[in-house]
């Protein structure tokens, strides 16, 4: 599948084991190594992309890099968007993280009718292990939302409604993962 840098192409129809599909994505963790989900980099500064859960109310974010740097932060990094349901996070471009930037789609956002792809952790002994599946997924509809944030209510419009597959050793789709067109391989969207 040319375009979708740092992901490989799926073996299998549903989904098989993309290999090194997750090196292109970040773990969010907290302080305490518990899981809060994915975050991806938009920009040759280093910039994370991520859904705001993932980072919301952190006094310490973890970023994990599959095989690679664990960079701890804190929330002066963050810039919160939860109107829209995301977060950016400032990384030191001095420290650098060594992925490329994943494409961004245009204002159409991702190709509906085309495919989606959604990178999803593999459970090993009944936990995420390090490596990610490429599911790929179909376009329900696209419809609004309401992010609940502390005491406020955030209505977002444009919602991407997602026929995802089960794969027997996927996990659930973790908040922050890109949501990839299956043809060009720019995010259209983040869960």
């Amino acid at each position: 599948m040319p375009g979708l840098r740092g992901f490989r192409a799926l073996s299998g129809e549903d989904g098989a084991e993309a290999g090194d599909a997750g090196r292109s994505l970040l773990l969010i963790r907290d302080r305490d190594g518990r899981p809060r989900g994915l975050g991806f980099v938009v920009d040759r500064q280093g910039t994370v992309l991520t859904a705001h859960e993932a980072v919301a109310d952190l006094d310490r974010i973890v970023l994990h890099l599959s095989g690679g740097p664990t960079l701890v932060t804190g929330p002066e990094h963050v810039e919160p968007l939860p109107g829209h349901g995301l977060a950016l996070l400032r990384t030191d471009p001095a420290v650098g993280l060594p992925v490329p930037p994943l494409p961004l789609a245009g204002p159409s956002g991702a190709g509906a009718g085309e495919g989606l792809l959604v990178p999803v952790p593999v459970r090993g002994e009944g936990r995420a292990d390090g490596r990610t599946v490429l599911l790929r997924c179909g376009l329900a509809a696209v419809t609004g939302a309401v992010y609940p944030q502390a005491d406020r209510f955030h209505p977002i419009g444009g919602v991407l409604l997602l026929d995802v597959p089960s794969a027997a050793d996927a996990a659930a789709v973790p908040a922050g993962a890109p949501v990839l067109d299956a043809v060009s391989g720019a995010v259209g969207a983040v869960s």
